[in-house]
């Protein structure tokens, strides 16, 4: 995607874990207006499988969560960029993540699986040319 309207700097701390990265975050946040955070449980490769399908079957870590995407993207190595294929698959893994978190609200209890990925890639979808967005149903 070419963004028109933000610029996006992904930045790699020292580790991943929540603590790190809100510690990460806050050190940024002088450049920026504020930090929001998009969470996936039990780890952000939920987000990647909800790309090829729907489920909220918990997992009991990322290695579950990874076995499971390796189903569907059989050379998934952390890090590595998608195929433009999977790509296209953005619409179908926002409507799985707002399926899924619509499910969790009715039934409360733990939350994992979920992910708010879906609510950034909404965001900079809007910030995207006119023409390069994706087609999201309404909320």
């Amino acid at each position: 995607m070419h963004l028109a309207a933000a610029d996006v700097e992904i930045v790699h701390p020292n580790g991943t874990d929540p603590v790190t990265l809100t510690e990460r975050a806050i050190e940024l946040r002088d450049l920026r207006k504020g930090i929001k955070f998009a969470a996936s449980d039990p780890a952000f490769e939920y987000w990647l499988l909800l790309h090829e399908y729907y489920t909220t079957a918990p997992f009991s870590d990322c290695d579950a969560l990874i076995s499971r995407l390796k189903q569907f993207w059989t050379d998934y190595d952390k890090g590595r960029s998608p195929a433009p294929e999977f790509l296209e698959k953005i619409p179908t893994a926002v409507m799985h993540a707002e399926r899924c978190r619509k499910l969790h609200q009715e039934i409360g209890g733990a939350k994992n699986p979920s992910t708010d990925v879906d609510h950034l890639v909404r965001s900079l979808n809007l910030a995207t040319r006119p023409h390069l967005q994706f087609d999201f149903p309404k909320k």
